[in-house]
């Protein structure tokens, strides 16, 4: 018996589902070895500590404590102003609010667009064409004479 047999079939020695033989061989090599000695012992306290764990019993009124939290944090978010609204009009609002979103975005697009416009250029620029008796610029003619 050797330090690597105990350390492959550790769990099977501690459960001794080992036979008789072999477990009889792993336990006199245990004995003799400090090494084995510590490893099997370590191992067997961990077990003990895992199966006390497990023997636990969780508190009978833990279940009633969390459902009166669940309970009491569903009173706070009925709160949301959403909530008071009857089920029946939250679709109507929520399309006369994305139809408020809609034309607010059209209305500041058009407003931008006007604002973008700028007379004062149209102006000049007929006013060149007139002194020039040019009835069509083109697209160079007009950058040229806008950097002027």
């Amino acid at each position: 018996m050797d330090c690597t047999f105990i350390k492959n079939n550790l769990f099977a020695l501690t459960e001794k589902q080992l036979p008789a033989t072999e477990l009889a061989l792993a336990k006199e090599h245990i004995a003799g070895c400090a090494a084995c000695s510590v490893y099997v012992t370590s191992f067997s306290s961990i077990m003990e500590v895992i199966e006390k764990d497990r023997k636990t019993e969780p508190n009978p009124f833990l279940a009633t404590r969390i459902f009166q939290k669940m309970e009491s944090q569903g009173a706070v978010a009925n709160h949301n102003i959403f909530l008071r609204i009857p089920r029946v009009l939250q679709p109507a609002i929520a399309v006369a609010l994305i139809l408020l979103a809609v034309l607010t975005g059209f209305f500041a697009g058009k407003q931008g667009k006007q604002l973008s416009q700028v007379p004062a250029y149209e102006k000049k620029l007929n006013e060149m064409k007139a002194q020039m008796f040019i009835s069509e610029l083109n697209d160079e003619d007009k950058t040229v004479e806008l950097y002027k």
